[in-house]
């Protein structure tokens, strides 16, 4: 994960409430002139993308048959020596010949490389990965992935990863979730 990207200690105070109250703005946290470079955009409620049985006949060499992104928390946090926005988000995968979901949990940032666009970081060294806001959804470029944990499990040297290597590097999520 990018240096600039890694977890910085956010203040906490009755203005920072993480416990599932919703965000004030940055502006209404940051001291007059302070303020935090806000998001390009906010991962609003939940999409995913399910792929085909004729899709999957087609790509047989993709394991992933169903991922979802959900956007959490607003909140402003100190990276790289900047005040930004930030939004927690859960990304869940869903392999062929697996029941279990393979979730990750992290948060994304404006993108120092272009507008419109988010960087995310997926803790425990599980890699970054890119968002570019659509009409409708979203596209995750996911070539940077590292690891995913399958759900209700620890990964890691404990257990199974999702790993790089899995599926296609990017994905059209342009379904909300039920």
């Amino acid at each position: 994960m990018p240096d600039w990207l890694q977890f910085a200690e956010v203040p906490k105070g009755p203005a920072e409430d993480r416990a599932g109250a919703p965000q004030p703005s940055a502006a209404t946290v940051a001291p007059e002139g302070h303020r935090a470079r806000p998001l390009p955009f906010h991962l609003s409620g939940c999409f995913l993308r399910t792929y085909t049985k004729e899709h999957m006949k087609k790509n047989p060499t993709q394991l992933v048959v169903k991922i979802r992104l959900s956007g959490r928390d607003v909140y402003p946090q100190e990276l790289g020596g900047a005040r930004v926005q930030t939004q927690d988000f859960r990304l869940t995968v869903w392999q062929t010949g697996d029941a279990s979901a393979y979730t990750a949990g992290g948060y994304c940032a404006p993108s120092r490389e272009r507008d419109a666009m988010l960087d995310c970081g997926i803790e425990g060294d599980g890699g970054t990965f890119t968002v570019r806001k659509m009409e409708k959804g979203y596209v995750v470029d996911a070539t940077r992935f590292g690891a995913l944990e399958r759900e209700g499990e620890r990964g890691g040297d404990d257990g199974p990863e999702y790993g790089p290597s899995v599926g296609p590097d990017v994905y059209v999520l342009d379904v909300a979730c039920p």
